[in-house]
C-alpha cells in the first residue's frame, strides 16, 4: 500500500476479508467554504467512539450524495468499520484521513452497487479540506462506489487534483477525527488491505449506526420547518433506541432532552406554548420539566450503580 507521504489513492476496497454527552450541543456549524455552498441533508454516525454528524452538498455533488445515502439508508454502513488511515509507525502530519464504507465488523465487504461519476469541481467551492467528506475510488476517477474517507487534515494540495469528490463536511465529532489516525495498527495486518486499519480499545473503530437526521434542530418528521407534527413523532418514538430520527442531542435514545430541544425550535406561527396546541397535545411545562429531571436521575442513578 502506498504510503500517505506519497499521496496514493484512495481505494474504494471491496475484498473480503464514547457516548456524546446529554447536553451536546444541538446547533453545529455550518460549512464556510464558499458563498452558496449549503447543506442538503444530513448523516449521523453512531460510533464506539461517540457520535459524528455531516452535512452533505446535493447541490454540488447531487450523484455522489445521493449514493452515499443509498447506503445509509439500506444499512450498508451499519456495523461497518474504519479500515485504513495514516500506517501507525509513520510520523506523517498531513495528508491524513479516516477511511471507511468498504467492511463490516464481522469481516465481509459491503457490497458495491453501481459506479458513480467524478464530481470534483474546483470552481463550485468544494475542497479537500479538513473535516470534509470525500468519495472514494479506483484508479477509474468514475469507479467510487460505497467506500468515502474524511480528511483529518488540509489534503487539499494532494487530493483535489485526484480529483476525489467532495460531498459532505463534520459538523459534530471532530474530535473523534481527529484521533483515528494516531490510533494504533496492528502489525499482523502488515502487507494486507488493512494494514493500517485503527485499533479502538482492542478492536476495530465501528460505526454502528447510519442514519439520516434533519437539518433543523427538532424536525422530527424531516418535513423543513419544526411544527406540532414533530411533537407526535418524537412521542410514537419515546424511549426508543432504534428509530432514532427524533434523537435530537445524538446520545442514542429518544428522551425529554430530545422534547425540549423540539420545543426550544418550534416554529413561530404553530402554537408557542402548551395551552396554544389544545389539552392534551404537548406536555405542560412542569410536566416537562419533571419528565426532563425525572430522567436525568435515572441516569445518574444507572452512572452510580
Amino acid at each position: 500500500m502506498a504510503a500517505l507521504s506519497s499521496f496514493g489513492r484512495i481505494r474504494n476496497v471491496h475484498n473480503h476479508a464514547l457516548v456524546i454527552p446529554l447536553f451536546t450541543a444541538v446547533v453545529a456549524l455550518q460549512a464556510s467554504f464558499a458563498s452558496g455552498v449549503t447543506p442538503t441533508s444530513k448523516v449521523r454516525f453512531y460510533m464506539n467512539m461517540g457520535t459524528v454528524e455531516i452535512e452533505l452538498y446535493g447541490t454540488q455533488s447531487p450523484l455522489n450524495v445521493a449514493n452515499f445515502l443509498s447506503y445509509v439508508d439500506n444499512g450498508s454502513y451499519n456495523d461497518s468499520i474504519i479500515h485504513r488511515t495514516r500506517d501507525g509507525a509513520s510520523v506523517a502530519t498531513s495528508d491524513l484521513f479516516a477511511q471507511g464504507g468498504s467492511y463490516k465488523q464481522n469481516g465481509a465487504g459491503i457490497t458495491p452497487g453501481a459506479a458513480v461519476a467524478n464530481e470534483f469541481n474546483a470552481a463550485n467551492g468544494l475542497s479537500n479540506t479538513a473535516y470534509t467528506l470525500a468519495a472514494a475510488r479506483g484508479s477509474d476517477p468514475n469507479s467510487a462506489t460505497s467506500g468515502w474517507f474524511i480528511n483529518q487534515t488540509n489534503n487539499a494540495a494532494a487530493f483535489d487534483p485526484g480529483p476525489y469528490t467532495v460531498l459532505g463536511k463534520v459538523t459534530l465529532g471532530t474530535n473523534i477525527i481527529d484521533q483515528i489516525p494516531y490510533l494504533p495498527n496492528l502489525p499482523i495486518l502488515g502487507g494486507s488491505s488493512l494494514s493500517s486499519m485503527p485499533i479502538y480499545n482492542n478492536g476495530e473503530v465501528v460505526i454502528n449506526r447510519a442514519i439520516r437526521i434533519p437539518l433543523l434542530a427538532g424536525d422530527y418528521n424531516f418535513s423543513g420547518s419544526v411544527t406540532t407534527a414533530d411533537y407526535t413523532v418524537w412521542r410514537n418514538n419515546y424511549g426508543s433506541t432504534v428509530n432514532l430520527a427524533s434523537d435530537g442531542n445524538g446520545d442514542g435514545v429518544v428522551n425529554a432532552v430530545d422534547y425540549v430541544i423540539w420545543r426550544n425550535s418550534l416554529s413561530p406561527g404553530t402554537g408557542a406554548g402548551a395551552g396554544d396546541l389544545g389539552p392534551g397535545v404537548v406536555p405542560e411545562p412542569l410536566a416537562a420539566a419533571l419528565l426532563l429531571i425525572g430522567t436525568l436521575f435515572l441516569s445518574n442513578r444507572r452512572w452510580r450503580l
